[in-house]
């Protein structure tokens, strides 16, 4: 329906029509004539047009709820009218959002029920109500930040307002003393008559006025408080008191005891040892104490005062460095600066000094002075120049004692691989029993000499401090087998049994320092059999605890015991010195290895013990705590395959002649194909010829080493190169770091010249099982 007018016209008179038209403009508020049952506006007023910015065409088309913020309540106001509605948002044609008040009737005109609405702007009186309310939070919210108690009474004394700090001052809330009077607050009469006596005077004076004196409090202590009592004159004619209060008891307090800390300061100011200091931004001494003086050869404080003209160039031997310090505290405004400063002193010697400054500030925010301390370090600088020198002397000398290691160690291990090597080719031989005799006598001297070569590293690495606990998975019984089989011939070869037992409840997948744990137990086992003529070697492993069932670790107790000599109990406690022997002129042996399996077992959380009894033998036992792993079960499963069921292509590079024929004996008589190569370049040119199943590179070769070696195959392969080939490293070096050195090179596993074949078959069976070794199945160090 279209409305050119208001609500049926066309039934109205024309007279009527004319003067309802005229009251419908005439009205200052908008207007609003809305169909109720779909808020459809079927007139507005010139008011509306002018407030809204729409025509009165835009608005014939238009619904209440087109003009409102609020639409749904809206919608709801239009079904359930209310004769007044306080406060809604409706919004412009421009977009810009403005409260109004509405009241609204309901007319029925040709059975249509219509809404007449008179729409208020009321952004002024909401501004006005706003600014009030704000006048008013600024008003309580200064008044609580005043640091002294203020108050407002009427005339007959009652509290119209109170502060916070009054409030702390007497206790309870605001609404415990609005209301009430000066006589219910003031409980001592002399406090009241006072306060009383200082209101009157201050109405009648028409001004402020100040009153100080002793008060006392109601806990019997007396106060010092200043009193400022002063009328107020409202609008409408009332007159009002209010009131503040300063305590100042602690200010006396503060005035005397300042007095005496001045005389303490100044005390301090002038026997301190520190320089003390007081200087103008441009460089002249304002104040400075004997010590300041001093440090910079001067007699006297008015010395050093009288003579330095400029600080920047007089006393600095770098100017710009002062310079920079003043644009760090005045430009940049830093609090202080603390730093290390050239001097010169009067003499001309150089000194040292470690100075901390700051500026002070006056109230426009320029700078008054600076002060700070000075502290000589010339000494101190000179002893620790002399420190660090002899720091990098001593690092220098310990990195050249580590390269010696590891060069005698390489060099060392090279050639006993040579002997091992060529001792258990000849052994495979099946030599006649007197030559059989006769290499073991020299795979036993042989490997003793290994046990020293080793023992002497490990305690340099100890010295170093560079024993680390190694976190790894493992399996114990996996671990276990390689370490009592590298032992096996010795203790056959002296008519020895070498047996171990694990308990049954003992878990196999285990995560923890398993290098260590094989170390530990290779030194007690390989002394047990060394002291031990005849009898039974024995390795137990047990529960040191039982474990919660969801602990996530286990603790083992590990024993070695043995049917030898034993111990003499005046012995018990110096065997785990440092080259402390037990009889050095019948064992050969450094004295180290008892010392070292003692740290090592400190790294996996126990402590080494010893019972023996001298003629029946000795009992070695130690607790170490491991974690239970579920990748480590995961990887259980998988070392329970099949050993290796194929002869594997395998590619050697080694640069030493008798080296690289052990390894190609020992391989060929395993029943796998071999191709040597002397160098890192000859390695790579072979894998892009041929495909091998894995690679045994030595770490260092002449040319193109084997760590770059494998850096190339694993990141810039040559056409036809696998980079992922499985590739072993053979080295001679056994210092701490070597071993994740190079599988961090992207080595998949380390076997350590001299190799013994009991730990190069397992190490061959570990890669080659799946054809890529795992990093998360990690076996253990095979290094001792």
């Amino acid at each position: 329906m279209h409305v050119v007018g208001p609500p049926d016209v066309s039934c109205l008179h024309s007279e009527s029509e004319a003067r309802y038209r005229t009251l419908f403009r005439a009205v200052s508020d908008s207007l609003f004539v809305v169909r109720q049952r779909d808020g459809r506006i079927l007139d507005v007023n010139e008011a509306a047009v002018a407030q809204y910015g729409y025509s009165r065409e835009e608005f014939l088309e238009m619904h209440n709820v087109d003009v409102s913020v609020e639409p749904v309540m809206t919608t709801e106001a239009t079904l359930s009218v209310r004769e007044r509605i306080p406060l809604r948002y409706h919004r412009r044609k421009d977009g810009t959002a403005f409260p109004v008040e509405i009241t609204a009737k309901t007319v029925q005109l040709n059975a249509e029920t219509l809404i007449v609405s008179s729409t208020r702007d009321i952004s002024e009186r909401q501004r006005m109500e706003d600014a009030l309310r704000d006048s008013e939070q600024r008003f309580h919210a200064f008044m609580d930040t005043i640091p002294a108690p203020a108050w407002i009474t009427d005339e007959q004394h009652r509290y119209l307002y109170i502060n916070k700090p009054t409030m702390e001052q007497m206790g309870g809330r605001r609404e415990d003393y609005l209301g009430r009077s000066a006589w219910d607050v003031f409980p001592i009469e002399e406090q009241l008559n006072s306060y009383m006596e200082h209101a009157r005077r201050a109405m009648q004076a028409g001004h402020p006025l100040r009153e100080e004196a002793d008060y006392p409090l109601t806990d019997g202590s007396l106060r010092r408080w200043v009193r400022y009592i002063f009328p107020i004159h409202t609008a409408d004619g009332h007159r009002l008191i209010g009131g503040v209060a300063f305590d100042i008891s602690e200010r006396k307090r503060t005035e005397d005891a300042l007095r005496t800390s001045e005389e303490k300061l100044r005390s301090i100011f002038e026997n301190s040892s520190l320089g003390i200091f007081r200087s103008t931004p441009q460089g002249r001494f304002l104040e400075a104490n004997p010590a300041t003086a001093s440090i910079l050869g001067y007699s006297s404080p008015e010395e050093s005062i009288r003579e330095v003209k400029d600080i920047g160039s007089q006393v600095y031997v770098n100017p710009e460095q002062r310079d920079a310090i003043m644009r760090m505290l005045l430009e940049e405004r830093r609090q202080h600066v603390t730093t290390e400063i050239q001097v010169r002193h009067k003499s001309g010697s150089i000194l040292t000094l470690r100075i901390n400054m700051h500026p002070v500030w006056d109230e426009n925010g320029r700078p008054r002075y600076l002060e700070g301390f000075v502290e000589d370090m010339t000494e101190r600088v000179r002893m620790e120049r002399e420190l660090r020198a002899a720091k990098s002397a001593a690092e220098a000398a310990n990195l050249a004692k580590s390269e010696f290691l590891a060069t005698m160690s390489h060099e060392i291990r090279t050639p006993m691989n040579g002997i091992l090597g060529m001792v258990e080719v000849a052994m495979r031989q099946e030599p006649s029993p007197a030559v059989t005799q006769s290499l073991r006598l020299v795979r036993q001297s042989a490997r003793a000499l290994l046990d020293i070569i080793g023992d002497i590293l490990d305690f340099s690495r100890i010295e170093a401090g560079k024993m680390e606990r190694k976190e790894q998975r493992f399996l114990l019984r996996e671990l276990l087998r390689p370490t009592l089989d590298l032992l096996a011939q010795t203790a056959v070869d002296k008519g020895l049994r070498l047996s171990k037992h694990i308990a049954r409840d003992v878990p196999e997948a285990l995560l923890g320092d398993a290098a260590s744990l094989r170390q530990v137990l290779v030194n007690l086992l390989g002394n047990a059999i060394k002291f031990t003529h005849e009898g039974e070697v024995a390795l137990d492993v047990d529960l040191a605890e039982p474990s919660a069932k969801d602990s996530g670790y286990v603790r083992l107790r590990f024993t070695v015991s043995d049917s030898g000599i034993g111990i003499p109990e005046d012995k018990l406690q110096t065997i785990f010195e440092p080259f402390g022997q037990l009889d050095g002129a019948s064992y050969a042996g450094t004295g180290l290895g008892l010392s070292i399996s003692a740290k090592l077992v400190a790294l996996l959380g126990g402590r080494l013990e010893v019972r023996s009894t001298p003629g029946k033998g000795s009992r070695f036992s130690f607790d170490a705590e491991f974690s239970l792993d579920k990748e480590a079960r995961e990887c259980a499963q998988e070392e329970r395959g099949p050993k290796i069921d194929r002869p594997l292509r395998i590619l050697v590079a080694e640069d030493n002649a008798i080296s690289r024929l052990v390894a190609e004996e020992l391989l060929r008589n395993m029943g796998h194909q071999v191709l040597a190569v002397i160098d890192g370049r000859q390695a790579i040119e072979a894998l892009s010829r041929k495909r091998f199943d894995l690679v045994l590179m030595d770490v260092r070769m002449p040319g193109l080493d084997g760590l770059e070696a494998t850096r190339i195959i694993r990141h810039a392969p040559p056409p036809g190169v696998d980079p992922k080939v499985p590739i072993v490293a053979l080295t001679a070096q056994a210092m701490a770091g070597d071993r994740e050195r190079l599988l961090e090179a992207g080595m998949n596993d380390y076997l350590p010249k001299p190799f013994d074949p009991v730990v190069l078959e397992a190490v061959l069976e570990r890669v080659s099982r799946t054809g890529r070794k795992k990093q998360d199945c990690q076996a253990p160090d095979p290094a001792v």
